[in-house]
């Protein structure tokens, strides 16, 4: 079993999913930099998100519902591309165990983008997660399995090394995501990966 994150890892979408959140930001009047955006997933970005708006309710309502009009806009096929490797990459998979996707985008905007980059047969399973963190969804995931042992978990932020710490799956983080190796190193994963044949390597 292979679990991946989608944003980062296998799609090139920090550009958009910023544009999303800033523009939304924007909307009620709170300023949001890239480096405060990356700085949500240290944790739950759902959870982390919540900062921004210092306990204001009405300003959250606000920031979410305009948060998925800019999803339904921007979040397309046309704007967030899959990275060249991932076709051949996710069919040689697919050939050896099952694929599951974990994000923390909306299911249908990354089911449509896999739909049209017609991938989306591949995989077993895809689950958009709100606050309840990705954890559990792993964990549902790996009762699934029967051999963890030969199960991973592939991502690019440090709050998903956090959710997947301690549940046995082997965690590999890949450095062109949203957060650098140097940052991800400190949460001890365990493989780190720079370029797409290493991250083959591993997992074939």
């Amino acid at each position: 079993m292979i679990i991946f994150d989608f944003d980062g890892v296998l799609s090139d979408s920090f550009g958009i999913l910023y544009k999303i959140n800033k523009e939304s930001a924007d909307r009620v009047g709170i300023s949001l930099s890239k480096k405060e955006y990356k700085s949500f997933f240290k944790g739950n970005i759902h959870k982390t998100r919540k900062i921004l708006f210092k306990g204001d309710l009405e300003k959250s309502r606000r920031f979410s519902e305009a948060r998925e009009n800019f999803f339904s806009l921007y979040y397309t096929s046309e704007n967030v591309k899959l990275f060249k490797f991932v076709p051949y990459l996710i069919k040689k998979l697919n050939k050896k165990t099952e694929l599951f996707i974990v994000s923390s985008s909306p299911k249908k905007f990354v089911a449509d983008i896999l739909e049209k980059n017609k991938l989306i047969s591949y995989f077993r399973g895809i689950i958009g997660v709100g606050v309840w963190g990705k954890r559990r969804i792993i964990q549902n995931y790996l009762g699934e399995t029967k051999s963890i042992d030969c199960s991973y978990f592939v991502t690019d932020t440090v709050g998903d090394i956090k959710e997947a710490k301690g549940l046995g799956i082997k965690i590999v983080v890949v450095g062109w995501g949203f957060h650098s190796l140097g940052a991800l190193r400190k949460f001890d994963p365990d493989f780190f990966v720079n370029n797409y044949n290493d991250l083959e390597k591993i997992l074939l």
